[in-house]
């Protein structure tokens, strides 16, 4: 069983990878879109592995800082 350790560990992975928008940058919605699909995904697989999974909180730890 997963603990909150694993999961911040997870939530870092996801913050550190998130892409960054710059002015020029026309790849960066394709490359945010991706990287929003893999979290969607993520929250759905660890929501079956522990049903009292915190997705908002998860989200908002994979957003923190940017």
């Amino acid at each position: 069983m997963m603990i909150r350790k694993d999961f911040e560990r997870i939530a870092q992975v996801f913050r550190v990878n998130r892409p960054i928008e710059t002015v020029m940058d026309v790849s960066y919605r394709p490359r945010y879109n991706v990287w929003r699909h893999m979290l969607d995904d993520m929250c759905v697989e660890l929501k079956a592995m522990n049903p009292r999974f915190d997705e908002a909180r998860f989200r908002a730890a994979c957003e923190k800082g940017q």
